[in-house]
């Protein structure tokens, strides 16, 4: 699999899954989901705010800025070529500290940690009696061969 094709899997991978969560969370209160469970967060809308600070609640503008997020990904991956993806970006951390890394790698980073926080909230809303579905990633590869 090319590097782009990578990039396509991944952000069609990341809507699929945060169309899944944002809709399975939906379906409780707003008690419910500010209900400390315990997570890193405390509750699934503290984890949900942490991972989109747009959102003050989940509501459906927040439903609305997620949906917005996860096109600009999968435009962004659909109209980037390997050589950009093999372009070094420097920035500096949340900590200041300055950095040089690999274009495509920080980008598998950005959907590799939001599977980390989407598994807290799946988690919290397992608590809360709410199933997400299924979550793999295998669920939407597809079984084409090259």
């Amino acid at each position: 699999m090319q590097l782009t094709e990578h990039l396509c899997l991944m952000a069609k991978y990341n809507q699929w899954m945060n169309t899944q969560l944002y809709e399975a969370a939906l379906k409780l209160s707003t008690k419910e989901l500010a209900k400390n469970r315990g997570g890193f967060f405390g509750s699934i809308i503290g984890t949900l705010n942490y991972w989109m600070p747009y959102c003050l609640r989940l509501s459906t503008n927040c439903y609305a800025y997620r949906q917005i997020v996860n096109n600009l990904f999968s435009e962004l991956a659909r109209f980037m070529i390997v050589t950009k993806l093999k372009l070094m970006l420097s920035y500096r951390n949340t900590k200041s500290i300055a950095s040089t890394k690999n274009l495509f790698s920080l980008l598998m980073h950005v959907f590799n940690h939001q599977t980390h926080h989407r598994r807290q909230v799946t988690n919290l809303l397992s608590q809360a009696g709410v199933y997400v579905g299924v979550t793999d990633l295998v669920a939407i590869i597809h079984n084409a061969v090259d």
